[in-house]
Formats: structure tokens, C-alpha cells, sequence
């Protein structure tokens, strides 16, 4: 089948979703207040540690919210937290210090958690862990999935043999190898080398739990090099059945995190917080080549597995196609349900795929367009919905 693309843009079989009202303002009861990116920000302390919301002008629906576990103000409008906030996020951060996500820093992360529930905050969280911060945010969602929505990891340290270890490609830091040793307690080397418990080891029960991950990188890290971390996660995850998209920037280092456009992060982390909504339907018609059927049969009992991964990752499901003679010429009708929140991104995205790409110039040649979608430069020809029962 051909891309669904932008023929699609202007037909959608859905009734209005009815959202609900904007939340109220929570009583933080903050020792003191100030302003962080133009949003109004509330310190107290947790466990003795220092802790901040900052609260946007409007919360969405359900109170949703990001949560830098470490570097809250490095390349902080790269790193999609004010975009968030503009958007009706709250952003927060407790300070645990260089602890490398070690069992003590995770307990005072939990203590955080409850606090911040509490007191009316969603109870799944959006983790933002950059650099070390990885540490921390995959080792406290492991013990913690039910409470994780997404994790956006921007460069992450995903294994500590990598950095601060050095046991690699990278450079490594001995001075931050030997704080670690002594935040979670090794008796040496051998013992921290030997630790199952980095991202890379617990992802299992992330992907269990449905906890999609975004990942933006610089191919030419070599602090925390990508084939040591982030590659790791993204093979193994996977292969586990969970979610992850990875955005790659070539020739960039270590440094600076984030996009120049955010954008791409934050509806990614949007998308994963809301609450679900009723998928949207389409359905099409296109004529099928007679002397091409048996090859399209072919390629469909066969489809390609990129093919079909690039459509789940475009947030389609329940994508069918039927065949059908009528009056001695062959038709193909398409249904398929969409369940994302950016039909027009998701669309260019799956265009621009080269498997994708690949697939369609296999298919294209087997299909008949109907003279108006063919009038239009079109394969599929939209169908008009006239009934459904849900």
C-alpha cells in the first residue's frame, strides 16, 4: 500500500473529543517563590534536600509534568521544559547531588514523588535525563515504572562502565569513577563492573510497563558515546516491544543538549501524557492492476518488518486492506485507525522513512488509481463514512 500521506490530511472519521477543564491552582505552601523562564517557581525542602515547582500559567487537564533529575538549567530552552510549561506542564527538580542514580539518591526521588502527587500532580511522570541525569532517571523509573510516563534521555549515560568508568570508547572521568564506587558502596572495580542494575540491564520492566522513550544524541559524542548507550537501549528495547524513537545529530559531541527546536521532544512527551483519546478512522478505495495482483497479494502476506514498525511508530493500529472484484475489475478498500496527536507530522515522517520509501515503489506500480484520486496525483481515494457503531 501506498502512503497514506497527505491526501488523508483533510478526512477524519471521528467525532469532537470533549476535553475537560483546566486544573486549578495547587497550594504548594512553598517556603519562598521566584521565577524560572518567565513561570512562577516554588522552593521547599525534601529529606533535606533543596526542591523546586515551577507551575505553568494554565495546567492541562490531569496536571501532567516533566522532571529534570539532573542539570535543570543547562541548555534548559534546548531541553523542551519551558516549551512544556508553555504548554501547561509543571517542571520540577530536587537536588540529590553526584550521586549517580545510587539506592540513597532514588529513595529522596520517591519521597519527591509523593509529595508532588500529593498534592494533585499526575501520577506518571515525564523523566528528563541529560547526561549523568540518565543514571538517575532509568534507575528510578525501573524501580518505579508504574509511575513513569516517557523518558527523554538527551545524551544519557545508559551503562556507568561507559562513563564515569571509561571502559570503553570514552573518555571516562577517574575522579567521578571513585565518587560513584563510593555512592552505591562497591568494594572495588570488580564489584561496580559487575553491577546489573544500569539502564541498559533493567529495561524489561520499563518495556513492561509501556513506558515510551525519546533519546536525542550527537554522533560524535565521545564522552558518552552513543554505541555504548543510547545504541544499547534502542537495540534492546526493541527487541523488548517497547517504544523508542532516537533523534541522531551528526558531527555534534557531548555538548550542547537538546534541538535549536525542541518541538519534536515536546509533542513526543505531550502525546505520551494525555490521557487517551478515541482513535480517528480512515477508510480509502483504489483500483488493483489485474496482471499485478498476484505480486501485491505477495508483498502483503509477506509485509516488510520495517514497513510495519514505521507504521506503529505513526500511531496507526487496525490497519486492514480488502480485496474485491466487481464487475470483472479488482478493487483494494484500506481502513485504519490513528491514534496519535500530529496526523501531518506523522505522515511526513513515514514518507521520508527509506524502507517506507522502498515498500511503496514495490507497491505503487500494482495499484489503479480512480480517476479523481488519479486527477489529483492521488492512489487512494477517500471514502465517506456513514455509519458506525462503536
Amino acid at each position: 500500500m501506498k502512503a497514506l500521506p497527505l491526501l488523508l490530511l483533510s478526512f477524519v472519521l471521528a467525532a469532537p473529543v470533549v476535553m475537560a477543564g483546566p486544573e486549578p491552582p495547587i497550594a504548594w505552601g512553598a517556603d519562598k517563590a521566584d521565577t524560572w523562564h518567565g513561570f512562577k517557581r516554588h522552593h521547599f525542602t525534601v529529606e533535606g534536600c533543596r526542591a523546586w515547582v515551577v507551575e505553568p500559567a494554565q495546567a492541562l487537564p490531569g496536571n501532567p509534568w516533566s522532571w529534570c533529575l539532573e542539570f535543570p538549567d543547562a541548555f534548559t530552552e534546548r531541553c523542551a521544559a519551558p516549551a512544556l510549561l508553555a504548554k501547561g506542564f509543571h517542571h520540577v527538580h530536587i537536588a540529590v547531588g553526584n550521586t549517580f542514580g545510587a539506592p540513597a539518591a532514588l529513595q529522596r526521588f520517591s519521597a519527591f514523588y509523593e509529595v508532588l502527587t500529593s498534592r494533585g500532580l499526575a501520577r506518571k511522570a515525564a523523566l528528563i535525563g541529560l547526561s549523568r541525569g540518565g543514571l538517575y532517571a532509568y534507575r528510578w523509573a525501573s524501580e518505579n515504572p508504574d509511575k513513569v510516563a516517557a523518558i527523554y534521555g538527551d545524551a544519557p549515560v545508559c551503562d556507568f562502565k561507559s562513563w564515569p568508568g571509561g571502559r570503553g570508547r570514552g573518555k571516562g572521568s577517574p575522579a567521578d569513577w571513585t565518587a560513584l564506587l563510593q555512592c552505591y558502596g562497591f568494594k572495588g572495580d570488580a564489584e561496580a563492573l559487575a553491577y546489573p542494575g544500569n539502564p541498559v540491564d533493567v529495561l524489561a520492566k520499563l518495556a513492561g510497563a509501556g513506558i515510551s522513550l525519546i533519546h536525542v544524541v550527537g554522533d560524535a559524542d565521545d564522552v558518552v558515546p552513543v554505541s555504548e548507550n543510547t545504541a544499547i537501549v534502542e537495540e534492546r528495547y526493541r527487541k523488548l516491544g517497547g517504544e523508542i524513537q532516537v533523534i541522531h545529530k551528526p558531527g555534534v559531541g557531548h555538548h550542547p543538549h537538546g534541538l535549536e527546536d525542541p518541538g519534536p521532544v515536546v509533542r513526543f512527551i505531550l502525546e505520551k501524557t494525555r490521557a487517551p483519546a478515541p482513535p480517528k478512522r480512515y477508510a480509502w478505495i483504489t483500483g488493483l492492476k489485474p496482471e499485478k495482483a498476484a505480486s501485491y497479494r505477495q508483498l502483503h502476506a509477506n509485509p516488510w518488518p520495517g514497513v510495519n514498525r514505521m507504521l506503529k511508530e505513526c500511531h496507526i493500529q487496525n490497519f486492514s486492506i480488502h480485496e474485491r472484484e466487481i464487475d470483472g475489475k479488482l478493487y483494494l478498500f484500506a481502513y485504519l485507525e490513528y491514534t496519535g496527536a500530529d496526523f501531518e507530522a506523522d505522515m511526513k515522517r513515514m514518507a521520508a522513512d527509506p524502507e517506507t520509501q522502498r515498500w511503496w515503489k514495490e507497491t505503487d506500480p500494482c495499484q489503479s488509481p480512480l480517476p479523481d484520486a488519479a486527477a489529483r496525483g492521488k492512489i487512494w481515494a477517500d471514502m465517506k463514512e456513514l455509519y458506525h457503531l462503536p
